[in-house]
């Protein structure tokens, strides 16, 4: 989806125009074979790292906001916690124009260093919120579900601290492929460090692996 027209109304609005997709509904993880999820899905991957490659981390991935038109084709839309690498990012006027505002994402598919402080989030997180869609195309759910942030980071620190093990698609279902259940659970991996490096990564790993 590309941008028509951008610009500033006042000290904090902002405008962005884009093109309007007709009957486009939010992308659909859970419905249809598993291959054709997983198609789905790597749509999506491939316009996050397309955007990575333009040098910008979006921060704020989730179904709801990639639109999947009648045709099947997806977009990617809601650019309002959208990060350009390298950018000094103003704390306070992020936490006015955006909607989501402290929250600064979508809890469930956050990694810990975004809900701690997410000026520091750079394209690991993108990684781990595909990886935590990729996981619900997989069996359903999320790694870490969750009705508000505590909740989530409830179950993060129960995982970090080995209370309890880290969330694996194939424990979840055993139809799920080995390979690709790996690769899932490196995206998702708390510790930025130990997790994928790149979309492209995830890309790569996924890329001759089966449903």
């Amino acid at each position: 989806m590309g941008a028509l027209d951008w610009g500033q109304i006042d000290e904090v609005r902002l405008y962005l125009v884009m093109n309007l997709i007709e009957g486009a509904k939010p992308l659909d993880l859970r419905s249809g074979e598993r291959t054709a999820r997983l198609a789905r899905w790597r749509q999506s991957a491939e316009i996050v790292r397309a955007a990575h490659e333009a040098g910008v981390i979006h921060r704020d991935l989730k179904p709801a906001n990639f639109l999947q038109a009648p045709s099947g084709a997806v977009s990617l839309t809601d650019f309002g916690l959208a990060k350009v690498v390298g950018e000094t990012e103003d704390v306070d006027v992020r936490a006015t124009i955006t909607r989501t505002g402290a929250g600064f994402g979508t809890a469930p598919y956050m990694p810990p260093e975004q809900l701690e402080d997410s000026r520091h989030a750079d394209e690991r997180a993108d990684v781990y919120a595909l990886g935590c869609m990729l996981f619900q195309a997989l069996i359903g759910q999320l790694p870490y579900p969750g009705a508000s942030p505590s909740e989530v980071i409830s179950g993060q620190m129960k995982v970090r601290a080995g209370l309890g093990p880290p969330p694996i698609p194939r424990y979840f279902d055993a139809t799920v492929p080995r390979a690709l259940s790996e690769v899932c659970a490196r995206a998702i991996t708390l510790d930025p460090e130990k997790r994928l490096r790149s979309v492209a990564e995830l890309l790569a790993g996924t890329n001759t692996l089966s449903a």
